[in-house]
């Protein structure tokens, strides 16, 4: 938020955090040398069977799915609401943003082909979360960055690199 970088990598999640930057900011997609796949975060709700309140939490559920509520969802953030018709009203002059947008920010639209959840790249949550772990002790400066591409190799491979 100090304007000291140049170039981060984020989702569009993460962008939520910049929506009040002192400056305008631009997207682009990832590089890519043999694959383009982007790893889709996805938010999902659910209803526990043992819920003393089933009929409250499936209203809740069933609001925050409506038409209405995406367009909130995409007027207020810079998350890409489910709803289809709710994330393409961004040119809507009725339903302008209130915040900063990057002007690229229907790039999603150009990659969505390349979307891919975490099994489809063959990661369980647990090898997800030791990768997790290797890049913090590597952005922490704990490790360097060719002890760290070794983990990661390791991990991914599951054989040891040497």
């Amino acid at each position: 938020q100090q304007g000291k970088i140049s170039m981060i990598m984020t989702t569009y999640f993460g962008l939520n955090f910049f929506h009040d930057v002192p400056f305008p900011f631009e997207i682009a997609p990832l590089p890519a040398l043999k694959s383009a796949h982007t790893l889709n975060l996805v938010v999902g709700l659910a209803v526990s069977a043992n819920s003393p309140m089933k009929e409250a939490a499936k209203l809740l559920v069933s609001e925050l799915v409506s038409p209405d509520y995406q367009i909130i969802i995409r007027r207020k953030t810079l998350s890409i609401p489910a709803l289809k018709k709710a994330a393409e009203r961004s040119t809507d002059p009725e339903y302008p943003p209130v915040h900063y947008e990057p002007s690229r920010f229907s790039l999603y639209r150009e990659i969505i082909r390349t979307f891919r959840l975490h099994s489809d790249m063959g990661l369980t949550g647990d090898v997800l979360k030791r990768m997790r772990g290797e890049l913090k002790l590597y952005w922490a400066g704990v490790t360097d960055l060719e002890t760290c591409c070794h983990n990661l190799d390791e991990l991914l491979t599951g054989e040891p690199v040497g």
